[in-house]
């Protein structure tokens, strides 16, 4: 029996085109950031950790991923890590690892929470919250004055979460318009626009100091509503920041 099959050929400019197309890599956003003199001196930013988190400006799709599980360790009355970024929807899971009980609350607008954490090695040491409102989460001790910190709920997987200055990145990327959102205790919130394309010059970034938490732990700046100071700035493409 003949063989009845169409063979279907591509024009030779199609299949360049194809060709190049899949050689192209993805849109990125590469950059470095760095904190203000006066905040590296006032003990916040730099020890506490920095985040940098990407969204779109011109409606581009986000991956669709599953929610995200995070770990909070209580040690010595203190949050380990104080400060992070996730993504909202995430999940953060309180351990208590002090000889004693905690209670922990965030007064997070009509999300938040109050939870008790029991002695390690009993049933209640362990807590999970989930975080499905954006904003700057402040989470405090109700027993112990010094315990604070800080969840960042943005609306993106994009996120990366350092230990201090240094460089950052994001792959695979939509082409087109993003802004960078850049955060730490102890500054002001940063919201830097720039574009992503393939091999971009990097993004400097530049956080500026706020007040911080006083000794009490009932404060701390940088919050949502933190406004970019005079130090911040991106050398590429156009150093144009958006409202907070």
């Amino acid at each position: 029996m003949r063989d009845r099959r169409v063979k279907c050929k591509l024009p030779a400019a199609a299949v360049m085109w194809l060709a190049l197309a899949a050689a192209v890599p993805a849109a990125e956003i590469r950059g470095t950031i760095a904190v203000g003199t006066a905040a590296q001196g006032h003990g916040g930013a730099a020890e506490a950790g920095i985040s940098v988190a990407a969204l779109p400006l011109d409606g581009q799709a986000l991956p669709v991923v599953a929610a995200a599980g995070h770990r909070v360790i209580i040690r010595h009355n203190r949050f380990q890590p104080v400060y992070l970024a996730v993504r909202r929807g995430d999940r953060l899971t309180f351990v208590n690892q002090d000889p004693v009980y905690h209670r922990i609350f965030s007064p997070h607008g009509s999300k938040g929470f109050d939870v008790r954490l029991a002695k390690p090695g009993t049933a209640g040491a362990t807590r999970t919250v989930t975080l499905d409102q954006a904003g700057s989460w402040q989470i405090f001790g109700r027993i112990f004055p010094h315990l604070y910190g800080r969840i960042d709920v943005v609306d993106t997987p994009y996120i990366r979460n350092l230990s201090g200055p240094g460089r950052f990145g994001f792959s695979d990327l939509a082409p087109g318009r993003w802004q960078l959102r850049a955060a730490a205790i102890g500054t002001a919130v940063v919201r830097v626009e720039t574009e992503a394309f393939t091999a971009p010059p990097p993004v400097r970034l530049v956080l500026p100091l706020r007040g911080g938490p006083h000794a009490g732990g009932r404060r701390a700046g940088g919050g949502e509503t933190g406004r970019p100071g005079a130090g911040v700035g991106a050398l590429f493409p156009v150093s144009r920041m958006a409202a907070p």
